[in-house]
């Protein structure tokens, strides 16, 4: 299975896929995906999170290319797992924090695919 492709027709099936592969250590590209969806986000509201650092292009550089990835590890795996993590266990929910980063990872696919139309089009 092909997740980019398989992801716009059976989502449901990559989703399980990409999981089940997550949990048995075979798949080793989250992080990359961390960092694009993090570079992605930055690059959409460049404008509004340069304005502090406007004055150098040194300084906006060491963001762009350093705390970005670093914020978006930060977020993508500890903070945003955690709080629905715990969310769910206030309404019984049977996931696991694994599974909860996977899914909040693999759930950007079709917007790093849009981010990246945009760039051409």
């Amino acid at each position: 299975m092909r997740p980019l492709l398989s992801i716009w027709t059976k989502p449901t099936e990559t989703f399980e896929y990409i999981a089940e592969r997550r949990l048995a250590g075979k798949e080793n590209h989250i992080g990359f995906l961390i960092v694009l969806i993090s570079y992605s986000i930055y690059l959409a509201r460049f404008e509004e999170y340069s304005k502090p650092i406007s004055g150098s292009a040194l300084a906006g550089f060491i963001v762009s290319f350093t705390i970005t990835p670093l914020m978006g590890l930060l977020c993508f795996k500890i903070i945003y797992p955690y709080f629905v993590w715990k969310t769910g266990k206030i309404f019984n929910g049977k996931a696991t924090f694994q599974e909860i980063e996977t899914v909040l990872i693999i759930h950007s696919y079709p917007y790093l695919f849009i981010r990246f139309l945009r760039l051409f089009l």
